[in-house]
């Protein structure tokens, strides 16, 4: 059986005959970069949604501020509007774990696995913080009970800069204690931890550090496999290049029969291009229940 190197899409192709050792790397690295960038793919939604979620409760603050709406339609606006935020956002952090241990292991060779213990990353945020498990039991209880926000409140505090009274207008997204206590399949622990108003933005906020926190270990975990899998893939479009001198845009291998050409392997890069630059874009995400955003002007912030 002969392999080969040839663009694709194109009229005139000249095929460069390669041995099977190369085809069966080029195979191994595809497997790798996809599954690479899947799992930034992945990430990047998570943070997409965490985003949504942060931008709704400013935006709806921002409306308070503005309008000063009351009456029970607009209440129960702002809780559904979050709802379907945290919602959303809970449903792909399940989608984040789960696919996160599968995508992993096909990045690593199967000799260098036993260097990181996946499950074992997720439970030392779980043993570390009490937000982080009471999100966990709360992503459970939303899958099969119940939404996870029970009421919110609207206020507003004042304060002094400058010699100047500004009025700071904020809200808050609460979780009752008897409500969930209602669930009996809700984990005791968790609850036991809390007390009766469970503050969602900070309990969200360091969820999210932890996940973050997580999917970085996975980075570092994966990034030799990575480099060398892109560099295998690069060395095969140099090859072809030097030797038949046109564009590798649509480079293939491939395997010939009697039927014609089979087990293509696409050699494509943009895709892991944009993982490269998924990896810029989404840091990890350190000190989150730390940080806030504000719209006090800079001239009257005290430093």
């Amino acid at each position: 059986m002969k392999f080969f190197l040839s663009v694709d899409k194109v009229i005139k192709h000249e095929e460069l005959e390669i041995g099977s050792c190369l085809y069966e790397e080029l195979s191994k690295a595809r497997t790798v970069l996809l599954n690479a960038f899947a799992l930034e793919q992945t990430y990047d939604v998570l943070i997409e949604n965490y985003l949504a979620f942060e931008k709704e409760i400013l935006g709806r603050t921002m409306d308070y501020l503005v309008r000063d709406a009351k009456g029970y339609d607009t209440f129960y606006e702002d809780i559904n509007s979050f709802n379907l935020r945290l919602v959303n956002l809970l449903t792909t952090v399940k989608l984040f774990i789960d696919q996160s241990k599968q995508k992993v292991k096909k990045c690593i060779p199967e000799d260098l696995q036993e260097s990181i213990n996946i499950e074992q990353e997720f439970s030392k945020e779980y043993d570390k913080f009490k937000e982080y498990r009471f999100m966990e039991a709360l992503r459970n209880h939303v899958q099969h009970n119940g939404l996870p926000i029970h009421f919110l409140s609207k206020g507003l505090s004042k304060d002094s800069y400058e010699e100047i009274l500004h009025f700071e207008f904020h809200m808050e997204l609460y979780c009752r204690l008897t409500v969930l206590k209602k669930d009996k399949s809700f984990k005791k622990e968790p609850l036991q931890e809390q007390e009766e108003k469970i503050d969602l933005k900070i309990a969200v906020r360091q969820y999210i550090e932890s996940l973050s926190k997580i999917h970085n270990t996975f980075r570092d975990a994966i990034s030799e496999s990575t480099r060398r899998s892109r560099s295998t893939i690069e060395n095969a479009h140099e090859k072809y290049k030097n030797k038949v001198g046109c564009n590798t845009d649509f480079l293939e291998a491939y395997t010939k029969t009697a039927g014609g050409k089979e087990g293509i392997i696409p050699l494509l890069l943009e895709w892991d291009d944009i993982r490269l630059q998924l990896l810029d874009k989404n840091r990890e995400l350190k000190n989150l229940r730390k940080r806030y955003v504000t719209s006090l002007s800079k001239k009257k912030r005290s430093v």
